[in-house]
């Protein structure tokens, strides 16, 4: 299945980024694959549709994008990866039908972690705005 406002097939998509994960984390693979459930959520809500029509159901995706955060927050940085997961999991979370409990517990815990492990920043904000 071919959606032209993605550009690639959803199998195609989905070969290359469980192909790149069997080497070992890919940070472009990984960002592609959630902008790719991101394009096709948003696709789907331009539609007027509230249901993914992909190969792999919401939970699959929802599964690999625990994947994801699992690796994110294992590594000392997360990137840009973190925010594309959010985003990913926040449309994802729009779309029927509804997440399993378990595995919406574990993205949610797993998101609180990995913003909770953000360093803050090394300047003074109010020292730039001023008083």
């Amino acid at each position: 299945m071919q959606d032209p406002s993605l550009g690639v097939s959803a199998e195609t998509l989905l070969a290359r980024f469980s192909s790149s994960f069997q080497d070992g984390p890919n940070e472009q693979a990984q960002c592609m694959f959630l902008n790719y459930i991101l394009t096709a959520c948003l696709t789907a809500f331009v539609r007027g549709e509230d249901e993914l029509h992909l190969p792999q159901t919401k939970a699959e995706l929802v599964a690999e994008v625990v994947a994801v955060l699992e690796q994110v927050v294992a590594e000392p940085t997360p990137g840009n990866i973190l925010p594309c997961a959010l985003v990913a999991l926040h449309h994802l979370s729009k779309m029927k039908p509804h997440t399993p409990w378990e595995l919406e517990d574990r993205f949610l815990s797993l998101a609180i972690h990995a913003v909770l492990r953000l360093e803050e920043p090394s300047y003074d904000y109010v020292g730039q705005v001023g008083p």
